[in-house]
């Protein structure tokens, strides 16, 4: 937050320092939901394209590598915001999202892990 040496603040340079962390959180959101529906999309691996025309081109994915960087991302993504969340830097408000997206993803694959244990 930008302040002066006395401690005021200029409120221009507030208004505009705010505007761009609105935007960097906006686009940090816009890419983990992207990644979020392509996991939840693409996973399990050996399903098939789903039937709507704009899922099959935005979201799904059958590249093997594709499907990894995806999966690092979000597991970075929430050990880095969870240690922030931890120190007390960010709200819950703002790391309960992705914590729900990404138990949602474990929640799939556990449920495809067990099918496939039951279907060998």
């Amino acid at each position: 937050q930008p302040s002066f040496s006395d401690g005021s603040v200029d409120i221009a340079q507030f208004q505009t320092w705010w505007s761009l962390s609105s935007l960097r959180c906006l686009a940090l959101a816009t890419l983990l939901l992207h990644s979020l529906a392509v996991l939840l999309t693409s996973i399990p691996t050996n399903q098939p394209p789903p039937q709507g025309r704009l899922l099959r081109r935005l979201f799904f994915t059958s590249d093997l590598w594709c499907l990894a960087c995806h999966v690092a991302g979000l597991v970075a993504t929430v050990l880095l915001l969870g240690r922030r969340w931890a120190s007390g830097d960010l709200s819950f408000a703002y790391f309960a999202p992705l914590v729900l997206g990404a138990v949602l993803l474990l929640i799939q694959l556990r449920c495809y892990l067990r099918q496939g244990c039951r279907d060998a």
